[in-house]
């Protein structure tokens, strides 16, 4: 074990708060980032056309709809998933949710995804590996 007591007073100063108390004033100092929403200001709904069960995703088509919608330049926006492969949908169903925070990527990125579906529904059950998906 090597000598002094660095350890014990490095320690200390974290365990009685006092290490804590001086980032908190080291932070206050330079002026706190205030907090900004969380949400998208614009969010649409992609819904199934018929009933059957989600054969395929194409990801890059979902992955150009998040960009159209200004994924990743703006945090909060993009794409959520609600529905996988092997899901049984109904004609309505909610597939994913489209976020974005300008008109005119909500706009680009609705246009798209409604011209080009990204989901495969068919009424069969869908397969993969000779396995059924349920």
């Amino acid at each position: 074990m090597r000598g002094g007591q660095g350890y014990n007073i490095a320690r200390d100063i974290l365990e009685s708060g006092r290490a804590f108390e001086k980032m908190q004033a080291i932070i206050s100092a330079q002026g706190a980032q205030q907090k900004k929403s969380t949400k998208a200001i614009l969010e649409y709904e992609v819904k199934a056309i018929k009933t059957g069960y989600i054969h395929a995703i194409d990801n890059l088509k979902i992955a150009h709809i998040a960009s159209l919608a200004g994924a990743p330049i703006d945090k909060y926006a993009g794409i959520d998933l609600m529905k996988k492969v092997g899901d049984k949908v109904h004609k309505g169903d909610v597939l994913f949710i489209i976020y974005a925070c300008s008109k005119s990527n909500f706009e680009f990125s609705t246009l798209f995804s409604d011209e080009n579906n990204a989901y495969v529904i068919d009424k069969n059950i869908a397969m993969k590996d000779d396995k059924y998906f349920i």
